[in-house]
This record gives C-alpha cells, sequence and structure tokens, in this order.
C-alpha cells in the first residue's frame, strides 16, 4: 500500500521521461520539449493522484464489508445460539409437563 502513495509522482515522471525522449529523438526545439515535459509532468501527476485516490477508496470499502460481515456472523451465531436454548428449553418444559401424576389418592 506503501506504493500507492507514490503512483502520482512515478507516473509523472516516468511519461515526463518519454516525452523528452521522444522529443530529443526527433530534434524538437529545447523550449518546446519543456514546455511538453512540464505540462506533461503536472496533467500525469493529476492522473496519478485521482488514481490513488481511486485505489485507496476500493480498498476502504473491501475492509468496510469484511469488517460488516464479520460483525453479521457474529449476530447470525447469536442469534442461532438463542434458538438454540430457546428450542432447549421449550423441549425441557414439554417434558415437565408430561410428568404430571394423575393418581387419585384414596384420601380424598
Amino acid at each position: 500500500m506503501d506504493n500507492i502513495h507514490k503512483l502520482p509522482f512515478i507516473s509523472g515522471a516516468v511519461m515526463t521521461i518519454i516525452i523528452g525522449l521522444i522529443s530529443f529523438k526527433y530534434d524538437r526545439g529545447s523550449q518546446s520539449t519543456y514546455i511538453k515535459m512540464a505540462v506533461t509532468m503536472i496533467v500525469f501527476y493529476l492522473l496519478g493522484l485521482y488514481i490513488k485516490n481511486v485505489i485507496i477508496k476500493f480498498a476502504q470499502e473491501i475492509g468496510e464489508k469484511k469488517e460488516q460481515e464479520a460483525k453479521e456472523a457474529i449476530a447470525t451465531a447469536r442469534r442461532k445460539k438463542i434458538a438454540e436454548k430457546y428450542n432447549e428449553k421449550m423441549t425441557e418444559n414439554e417434558v415437565n409437563r408430561t410428568k404430571i401424576d394423575y393418581k387419585i389418592d384414596d384420601n380424598s
């Protein structure tokens, strides 16, 4: 992730060098070459900033999604445990209800 922060500088510098080499190869004037290089550096630096911000936002969204999924998994597990405990209590109550003694005492 540290290299992402270097992206604007790297993209601007690489494209400026390429433009400089192309201009040098075709014998363009020095002043027009420098202007092209300056404009290229600014444009690709700004483009690199935009791409860096997009990548960082995607990384943050992915992290938030994973965190949300983890919270949902925990909540689902808790609900499942609560449902199991409730079902166990209901079965115990049903078992206890069937143990009623229906004998009639002779003393009545």
